[in-house]
C-alpha cells in the first residue's frame, strides 16, 4: 500500500493479496488528519476484514463499531448466520453488541439471528438499542431494521401489514436476496394467519428468488427443506436437505432436517440410530429438533422418549422455558 498526502492531510491506499499467486483480495483506501494515523489504520482494518468476509464496499458505511474485536465479533457472527448456524450466530452477535452497544448494525443481526436461536436475555434492551440507533445505517438495512422490528415499532405490527411491508422491499430492492428471504419468511409463518392465499407456494417462490441470488444462504435452503417435507415432495426434500448439509454439517439445523428426512421417507433404521443419540446432542438442538416444531407422526409416536431426553439435557434458563 502507500500514504500520500499533503502535510497535514492523509489518504491511505492499501491492497491484500493472496500469497502464494498475488491475486488480489481486496481493495480499499482511508483519509484523514495527519494525527489521526492510527485512528485511520483501524478503519482501514475494520474495512478489509468486512471486504474480506463477503461485505461489498457499498456496505463499508454502515460499520460504525470503533472496536475491531466487536467487528470480527459481528462478521463471525454474520457467516455463522448465512450458512445456518444459527446456535454460533447469536451468541458472537451477542459478544459485539456487549463491546459495542452502539454497533447498529450487531444490533440489528442480533435481532434475526435470535429470532432462529434464541440466547440473548434482554432482547427487549437490544431492540430499543437498535432503534435508538438506526440513523447508522444506511437505507438499506434502515428497511432490514424495520422489517426486523415492524414498521410499528415499538407497537406491534399486523401480520397482514408485515406481510406488505416485505413485498414493498423485493419491489424497491429485486435484487436483494434478503428482501425475498424476509418476504418468504413472513409468508411462511403467517400467511395462513393472514389469509393470504396460496400462502406456502407464494413462500416457496420467495425463498427460490432468495436462493438465485444468494446460493450460499441458509435461511431459504432451510425454509424450502422444509416446505417441500410439508407438502411430501420428498425428490425437492432430499435436494435442499444436501445443500443445507453442504452449509455446514454441524449447524443446529442439521439434525432437524435429518429427522425430516427421515420422517419423511420412513426411515426406522434411521430413525431408531437418531433417537439412540438423543443425549449425546447438545441440549439446545435437542430441544429445537425432537419436538420444538415438529408435527409429523413419528415425532408423535416418540413424544415420551423424546420429551424425556430434553427433560434432561435443559440446561438454560430459556432451555426450560421451551421445555
Amino acid at each position: 500500500g502507500s500514504i500520500v498526502g499533503p502535510p497535514e492531510h492523509l489518504v491511505i491506499n492499501a491492497t491484500l493479496l493472496e500469497m502464494p499467486g498475488g491475486r488480489t483480495v481486496a481493495q480499499t483506501s482511508v483519509e484523514g488528519p495527519k494525527d489521526s494515523l492510527f485512528v485511520l489504520v483501524d478503519r482501514l482494518t475494520a474495512q478489509f476484514l468486512a471486504l474480506g468476509a463477503g461485505a461489498s464496499s457499498t456496505q463499508l458505511s454502515a460499520l460504525t463499531t470503533t472496536s475491531l474485536d466487536a467487528l470480527r465479533a459481528y462478521l463471525d457472527g454474520q457467516a455463522a448466520y448465512r450458512r445456518a448456524a444459527f446456535e454460533k450466530a447469536t451468541p458472537l452477535l451477542e459478544h459485539a453488541v456487549q463491546l459495542d452497544s452502539t454497533f447498529a448494525l450487531a444490533l440489528s443481526a442480533l435481532i434475526e439471528a435470535n429470532g432462529w436461536f434464541p440466547g440473548t436475555a434482554d432482547m427487549d434492551r437490544v431492540r430499543r438499542l437498535a432503534w435508538q440507533y438506526r440513523d447508522r445505517l444506511n437505507q438499506r438495512d434502515q428497511l432490514f431494521l424495520s422489517i426486523r422490528l415492524g414498521s410499528r415499532y415499538p407497537r406491534e405490527t399486523p401480520w397482514t401489514e408485515q406481510i406488505a411491508d416485505r413485498e414493498q422491499a423485493t419491489q424497491r430492492m429485486p435484487e436483494s436476496a434478503d428482501a425475498w428471504y424476509y418476504l418468504g419468511d413472513g409468508l411462511f409463518h403467517w400467511g395462513t394467519l393472514a389469509d393470504v392465499a396460496d400462502a406456502d407456494a407464494r413462500a416457496r417462490q420467495a425463498f427460490e428468488q432468495a436462493f438465485q441470488r444468494d446460493s450460499l444462504f441458509g435461511g431459504p435452503i432451510t425454509h424450502l427443506a422444509r416446505l417441500a417435507f410439508g407438502a411430501s415432495d420428498t425428490a425437492a426434500q432430499r435436494l435442499w436437505t444436501r445443500r443445507e448439509l453442504a452449509l455446514d454439517s454441524t449447524a443446529e439445523y442439521v439434525p432437524n432436517a435429518r429427522w425430516d428426512l427421515m420422517a419423511a421417507t420412513r426411515d426406522e433404521p434411521g430413525i431408531h440410530a437418531f433417537l439412540s443419540k438423543l443425549d449425546s446432542l447438545p441440549s439446545g438442538l435437542l430441544l429445537f429438533t425432537v419436538f420444538q416444531n415438529q408435527l409429523d407422526s413419528v415425532t408423535i409416536a416418540h413424544q415420551p422418549e423424546l420429551l424425556a431426553a430434553a427433560h434432561r439435557r435443559a440446561t438454560t434458563t430459556n432451555e426450560r422455558v421451551q421445555v
